[in-house]
């Protein structure tokens, strides 16, 4: 019995002679490139050095080549007798083994690789006619595009038993490919090798069209459907983003419902109906209190954080400010600050009111005063009387991750409506959204006045990403 350090150094003499017989085999036959022969004589050396394969030791084996192939691919007969012919020459000039073949290809339903006991029993079937050999090769294959040819190979022992019977055993499946250089038109072959450099839908159809009969024009046109569907998935990715945004921007009920209706099966709707059961949730109802997230809590009147003076029917001026800003969004009206922060940094980031609603977490309203910025305001005048019952906002500045936690944001505010009520809300330290209701009412403005703030750990800049009146 040999040792495993011997057993490890015969493979290795096997493998490079194996090698070094074929690289001479390979200059007699150009049928077929000779990596793939290389590759399965390798393998063959390989399962004959394993000892634990075979009851019997011997240097010869009986090594027999069947082919199979799949009913959805079918490889002409010269091909088959070519490829088996070949590797049973390959087999014969490099190895001691005596080989025996079967001249054609059998019709196989499966394209399986594992090794199950259903596929066992398979392989078993397909052997049936050489129920003698030792060595089993099983070409099969699987995929042809141009001039080659993709095979799934197996190889296996059949060993007797002590009790007569015949035993599988050490199956080694592999992958390897045949490149048949007879069939390949050098003229059809530097074409295509522009056409794959240049990878694109126009490569391949140009190709088609200079080159219909090559072998190569089928893979082209596999490609360019490849292609086209990739530019529709990605046409309809931009175009539920766009839709999304759009409705973000707007931040009402409608807007989320319209976006559910035209775009049902964009991955966003998931954003847009979490929005929709958020926003249903604000139905008018009487003076509430907020908790720390924004929500609504008790629906008693909180008397220390609701002030309303005498509701009337008359409507004051929109309040100003002499170092006011405002912006105009469309079918709302305008958006007015009291302040704004100078333009900052090389990439001149503005932080002016139209921050409040263009839905990008990129940009925010930041007031211009020294300090935190106590007293400054929004307001959100309307281009006709609306109905209102609350605010939606996104708090603070979510550039960048660390970039809230940098910049302070709003801790508590009042909300002033033209009507004359007034509210106090406390806004939660978060970057997502969150709403502060009141009571539904038609006013001509709304104003949001900073009247806390959560400081932030490098600037006192107080800042709000987006800013949405919320219409019932």
């Amino acid at each position: 019995m040999q040792s495993g350090e011997d057993t490890d150094i015969m493979r290795v003499v096997a493998l490079c002679v194996a090698g070094l017989l074929l690289m001479n085999f390979g200059g007699r036959a150009n049928a077929a490139d000779d990596a793939w022969r290389f590759k399965v004589v390798a393998k063959l050396g390989q399962l004959q050095s394993r000892e634990s394969c075979f009851t019997t030791p011997r240097q010869s084996r009986y090594v027999h080549i069947l082919g199979v192939q799949p009913s959805s691919l079918k490889v002409p007969p010269a091909r088959q007798s070519q490829l088996i012919n070949t590797l049973s020459e390959a087999i014969l000039s490099n190895t001691p083994n005596r080989v025996t073949v079967a001249r054609q290809f059998q019709d196989i339903a499966t394209r399986s690789a594992s090794i199950s006991q259903e596929r066992i029993r398979e392989i078993q079937a397909l052997a049936s006619e050489a129920e003698q050999a030792e060595i089993t090769i099983l070409l099969q294959p699987v995929r042809k595009v141009a001039n080659r040819l993709d095979l799934q190979v197996a190889i296996w022992v059949t060993d007797q038993e002590k009790t007569g019977d015949n035993k599988i055993s050490c199956v080694t499946p592999f992958s390897t490919s045949v490149i048949f250089s007879d069939d390949a038109d050098p003229q059809c072959a530097r074409a295509w090798r522009q056409s794959q450099l240049r990878d694109d839908i126009i490569g391949y159809q140009g190709f088609i069209d200079f080159f219909p009969d090559c072998a190569e024009a089928l893979e082209a046109r596999q490609l360019i459907n490849e292609k086209r569907k990739q530019e529709r998935a990605e046409k309809k990715n931009q175009s539920c983003r766009s839709a999304f945004v759009e409705a973000r921007t707007m931040g009402t009920l409608k807007a989320y419902r319209d976006f559910v209706t035209r775009n049902f099966d964009c991955p966003e709707i998931v954003g847009a109906r979490a929005a929709i059961d958020a926003l249903e949730d604000l139905a008018p109802e009487t003076n509430t209190t907020t908790n720390g997230t924004g929500r609504s809590g008790s629906k008693s009147r909180d008397k220390t954080t609701n002030r309303r003076s005498n509701a009337t029917t008359s409507h004051a001026n929109r309040p100003t400010s002499p170092r006011e800003t405002c912006a105009r969004k469309d079918g709302i009206g305008l958006y007015c600050v009291s302040s704004v922060l100078a333009t900052q940094g090389i990439n001149k980031q503005h932080y002016g009111p139209r921050s409040l609603f263009d839905g990008s977490d990129q940009t925010a309203w930041s007031e211009g005063l020294s300090g935190y910025g106590v007293g400054e305001w929004v307001v959100i005048a309307f281009d006709q009387p609306t109905s209102v019952s609350g605010i939606f906002l996104k708090n603070g500045y979510p550039r960048k991750a660390g970039h809230f936690s940098k910049n302070s944001a709003l801790g508590q505010v009042d909300i002033r409506l033209s009507n004359g009520a007034s509210y106090t809300r406390n806004v939660a330290n978060h970057s997502r959204y969150q709403w502060l209701r009141f009571k539904s009412a038609e006013v001509k403005w709304i104003q949001m006045i900073i009247r806390k703030v959560r400081r932030g750990s490098r600037w006192k800049d107080t800042t709000v990403n987006e800013l949405r009146p919320i219409v019932p």
